[in-house]
């Protein structure tokens, strides 16, 4: 198996776009990426092209936002972009408009190849404090300093080892004092690797503003998960069911203003 991490100097390393999010994380130790995907088998190369939008993108934005050189292909023609010292952003290239985000159109995302490799700086990990309140989602706020906000149903709560719906806020911090909150609640954070057998998933990203709507939408029509994650430019939606349930539900989201099928 190949390698999935390379230190190229403390704090900067580069990794195999191939490789699982599982993969990369055992090997970085003490350290972490700024971004975690919904899954932990989902390859760093789909994650990217997906849009990198996952935990911690309150406070961190995209995964491709803190890219700094990436080895690609775009109609199969191969390319390496960036600088090994600065972001995309910064070194001046203009595929950071595409790294930073998600690849909306199937067109696009289709001539994108794999990624490669990566090069991006990690982060050391932090103890987390989890907490979980039984409220109804109009009456969310989002905490300050919080790096992690998020909304759960019944059916995603008692995949978490929670009961009801609600709301789960994460705090980093630098201490170390591990309070006990809601500790098992983080550890089965990805969510996507928990989805029960016969039911498919979909993720979107939405405005705010239409998040009470969607979940209306979606209680009245499939019965299953439905997670709503608060990120830095609007909000990351999973939800699951069965089959048709779930196209029937899709469909209609498509048809929310400024909402967005997220495809890798």
């Amino acid at each position: 198996m190949a390698q999935a991490v390379t230190c190229i100097e403390p704090g900067l390393i580069s990794v195999n776009g191939n490789s699982s999010f599982r993969e990369v994380n055992a090997e970085l130790g003490q350290f972490c990426l700024s971004v975690e995907p919904l899954s932990e088998k989902i390859s760093i190369s789909r994650f990217i092209k997906e849009g990198g939008v996952g935990y911690n993108s309150l406070q961190e934005g995209t995964l491709g936002s803190k890219i700094f050189q990436i080895s690609s292909s775009f109609d199969e023609i191969k390319f390496t972009y960036g600088s090994k010292y600065k972001t995309l952003y910064n070194a001046g290239y203009s595929l950071h408009r595409i790294m930073e985000g998600p690849l909306f159109s199937k067109n696009v995302a289709k001539r994108f190849g794999q990624v490669e490799k990566i090069i991006l700086p990690v982060k050391k990990k932090k103890n987390v404090e989890v907490s979980f309140h039984n409220i109804q989602l109009d009456q969310l706020h989002i905490p300050d300093h919080a790096s992690n906000v998020f909304f759960i149903n019944n059916f995603c709560a008692e995949i978490m080892g929670l009961e009801g719906e609600g709301i789960v806020t994460v705090h980093r911090n630098e201490t170390n004092v591990k309070r006990k909150i809601e500790k098992k609640a983080w550890q089965n954070r990805f969510l996507e690797d928990r989805i029960p057998a016969g039911h498919n998933t979909m993720k979107f990203l939405i405005m705010k503003s239409r998040l009470d709507e969607i979940y209306k939408i979606f209680n009245e029509n499939v019965e299953g998960l439905f997670f709503a994650l608060y990120v830095h430019n609007g909000i990351l939606v999973l939800i699951s069911g069965k089959r048709g349930q779930l196209d029937k539900v899709g469909g209609k989201i498509k048809k929310t203003p400024l909402s967005f099928e997220l495809m890798g």
